[in-house]
């Protein structure tokens, strides 16, 4: 069977640090204890038997050597021994018994302590599904860590109200403030000159409304009319007494002043005078300074040449 050195635990906490290791099984240390009949073998460790049978065999000069082949006649589980047969091939056999193998259990927190009330710890074998709990001592000291919930929505007419709580069962709450009403404004109601309009504001949260008033359109073309009809009455007056022919006089003027072969040689003088203040003159003044300089040097070089 195998051994295991055993799981480590915090003596403050019960908290697991590390897990413990498999020990290989040492196997049986036999040692001859009977012989009559039947030879009869004891380990040494744990003070498990087997049996050996002894066939009789004729008188002869030759010795046997025996060769067992073993073959498990009851497998053994976490609670109930097995059995192993050993059988040579001239016929002798004996059994053994496979002791029980024990449970191999995993552990597992299945609830966690508080200062309030003790944890607890499931041990299960991998082998067979028994399982026992052990409990854990309870915390000497613990840090709320808080988890929020809302418990009422807070309105633009009503405060909420927000829940805090701690896997230790501690809990509290908190007031949500009123949220602020969000309006959106619709005109429902055109403003004319005889009678005001409407503006219409509605809450998107809770549909809340409320109207203002817009003041009346003013008709400012008539009054424009009147009013300039009351200050300068002359002008009417004045107008009525123009006369056709002035009328067409004036007219003529109109055309005379504005020619049109006049303005297209104005715009003519204009263009021009804009492309000479664009055309770049210096560098036809660079090309002739370049062109003396050439004749020039060609000059000397002839002379000295002569």
């Amino acid at each position: 069977m195998k051994g295991n050195t055993g799981d480590t635990y915090c003596k403050d906490c019960n908290k697991k640090i590390s897990s413990g290791k498999a020990i290989l099984a040492l196997g049986h240390d036999w040692h001859l204890t009977s012989e009559n009949e039947k030879r009869i073998y004891t380990c040494s460790r744990c003070a498990a038997t087997r049996e050996e049978t002894i066939q009789k065999q004729e008188h002869s000069k030759e010795t046997h050597s025996h060769s067992y082949k073993k073959s498990v006649l009851e497998n053994a589980t976490c609670t109930k021994s097995g059995k192993m047969t050993y059988i040579c091939g001239c016929g002798a056999s004996y059994t053994e018994i496979i002791l029980a193998l024990g449970h191999e259990y995993t552990q597992m927190v299945t609830m966690e302590p508080t200062i309030f009330a003790e944890g607890a710890m499931t041990y299960t074998c991998s082998r067979c599904g028994h399982c026992y709990t052990k409990s854990i001592s309870k915390l000497d000291q613990h840090e709320h860590v808080y988890t929020a919930k809302v418990l009422k929505e807070a309105t633009c007419t009503e405060e909420g109200i927000r829940m805090y709580a701690c896997v230790c069962g501690d809990t509290y709450t908190e007031r949500i403030p009123m949220l602020v009403h969000s309006y959106d404004a619709k005109l429902t109601q055109e403003p004319t000159a005889f009678a005001e309009g409407v503006m219409t504001y509605i809450c998107s949260r809770c549909d809340d409304t409320f109207t203002k008033s817009i003041d009346k359109i003013e008709d400012t073309v008539s009054m424009t009319d009147s009013q300039q009809e009351t200050e300068n009455p002359s002008i009417t007056e004045d107008m009525s007494s123009v006369t056709d022919m002035e009328i067409e006089s004036s007219a003529c003027v109109v055309r005379e002043e504005t020619d049109p072969a006049q303005e297209h040689r104005t715009d003519a003088a204009k263009t021009l005078s804009q492309t000479e203040k664009q055309f770049p003159w210096w560098i036809i003044l660079i090309l002739v300074l370049i062109i003396i300089i050439v004749l020039y040097m060609t000059a000397k070089k002839k002379n000295k040449t002569e």
